[in-house]
């Protein structure tokens, strides 16, 4: 698989053997910055999981590893995977580097029959919000409360490890989001979180906006409270309305998140369902 136009030319292939898994696993090692004893994932059970079917593939520049991904299969009724962890190298951060690993992560689904993938991400990297929702056309489905505990590498250290779990259809594209006006629920306002509007206030049918920091990995080394505040009020702002039915149907660099409410959102067709 090669990298879109005029960023750097990648090879993306599936992984086999105990060398490669543990070359992958100390790479995501490298990624997260873990000093901890042990691997972030065990070489061994990546084995394990490429005999029983699930996805292990490494991006390459050259002969040099850059980007690892893990995958599994989830229920075989709904034909989805579940990308646990995908990495890749800083220094190729921007380069079309983990548009490939995605790209290389589709391809292998659908020729299994698959229809669609999910993973988590953090709600506050802005980044990787673009990312998944702009360009993959993902939708978060649910706000999971730090689904993954207390985590021991220097970018989770210290922080809840909340997480919205998104769900990539590979069959059925996302409509876009309505022309709408939308109100503010939460605004960024000298890099801190402002409220714009409590929830009694929201009229249904129109859409609201929710804005997450610029960069919240700076923020987080250089004020790690108000990293935290912002941690706290993205959370009050996205759960109540996901318990109510509402749909993330976007993601703006300046406004945040958008959501619809279920009656103004589009149609997600048929084949959505939840990383």
């Amino acid at each position: 698989m090669v990298a879109e136009s005029g960023v750097t030319e990648v090879q993306v292939r599936e992984l086999s053997g105990i060398a490669e898994m543990t070359a992958a696993s100390t790479l995501w090692d490298t990624i997260w910055a873990r000093r901890e004893p042990g691997h972030e994932v065990d070489p061994a059970l990546m084995v394990a999981l490429s005999h029983a079917g699930g996805y292990l593939a490494a991006a390459f520049d050259g002969d040099t590893m850059i980007g690892a991904a893990l995958g599994f299969w989830g229920s075989p009724a709904y034909g989805t995977l579940h990308s646990h962890i995908t990495g890749v190298l800083p220094s190729y951060a921007g380069r079309g580097v983990g548009a490939a690993i995605k790209n290389h992560q589709r391809s292998w689904v659908l020729d299994r029959g698959g229809a669609a993938i999910t993973w988590t991400f953090d709600p506050l990297v802005s980044r990787n919000a673009h990312f998944n929702l702009n360009r993959l056309g993902a939708r978060p489905e649910r706000y999971l409360h730090d689904v993954y505990g207390e985590l021991s590498d220097d970018i989770n250290r210290g922080d809840p490890t909340d997480r919205l779990l998104a769900r990539w259809s590979l069959t059925t594209p996302p409509r876009p989001p309505s022309t709408g006006p939308a109100a503010a629920l939460l605004a960024n306002h000298d890099g801190a979180p402002v409220v714009g509007l409590s929830l009694e206030e929201i009229e249904p049918d129109t859409a609201l906006t929710v804005a997450v920091p610029d960069d919240i990995e700076r923020l987080r080394r250089s004020d790690p409270a108000t990293g935290s505040l912002w941690r706290v009020a993205v959370r009050n702002a996205m759960v109540p309305l996901l318990d109510r039915g509402w749909l993330v149907t976007g993601f703006d660099r300046i406004f945040g998140y958008r959501l619809e409410a279920p009656q103004a959102a589009p149609d997600r067709g048929s084949a959505e369902r939840t990383h």
